[in-house]
């Protein structure tokens, strides 16, 4: 029912088309091969493989076959430690199953931009989660420091919330440029590869007070 009204409901949209669909987790990296889309939409219930594989093991077999796929988790509960699996896996979104249509295809888009998705509510524990680890260390076991600016600083407050570009650039009262380029300055200061790693280690070594 989940998989016909989702179809039914992407059919109304003028840039989405439907590719494929199974609930048959065995027959995903068959079908990913044949159609190349885009985005991968996941149900965490179904992720469950008849060959022995678990369903974390499955996407990073898919992820690594076809690195162009950017995979969306559909989960209706949030276990913290799951998701931060799966964002490792590669994982490019998480989203709550009683999120809205609109909602749904926000993310979707979101994440075709390149950016991250995780719905509001899991935000706050996945900060909890970032916050209860250990900092990065460095040779003196001592958290990294980095020099940032105002600006910066302010983008960094924002981001952990998960924000994409164009909202933070609202909420800050920025050109969405503006925010493109202090995100590639903090990305190089900072050494990390994507905002959910820069969220962690924002949080762990204090760059976020609040």
């Amino acid at each position: 029912m989940l998989r016909q009204g989702l179809t039914l409901l992407f059919e109304e949209e003028p840039d989405f088309r439907v590719m494929a669909d199974t609930d048959d987790a065995d027959q995903v990296p068959k079908l990913v091969a044949d159609c190349n889309p885009d985005i991968l939409l996941v149900d965490s219930a179904r992720l469950r493989s008849t060959s022995g594989n678990s369903g974390l093991k499955l996407l990073h077999q898919l992820i690594s076959a076809a690195p162009n796929v950017r995979p969306i988790l559909m989960t209706s509960t949030i276990d913290t430690g799951r998701v931060l699996q799966a964002l490792k896996t590669g994982i490019r979104g998480v989203l709550n199953k009683q999120s809205g249509i609109a909602l749904c295809s926000k993310c979707i888009r979101t994440v075709m931009a390149g950016e991250y998705w995780i719905n509001r509510g899991a935000t706050s524990e996945l900060v909890a989660s970032f916050a209860g680890m250990s900092s990065q260390p460095g040779s003196n076991g001592k958290p990294a420091s980095f020099k940032f600016s105002k600006r910066e600083e302010q983008i960094l407050r924002v981001l952990i919330y998960g924000y994409s570009n164009k909202e933070i650039a609202k909420e800050l009262d920025v050109s969405e440029q503006a925010v493109k380029y202090h995100m590639t300055r903090i990305f190089r200061k900072t050494g990390v590869s994507n905002r959910m790693e820069l969220a962690r280690l924002s949080i762990s070594n204090e760059l976020i007070q609040e």
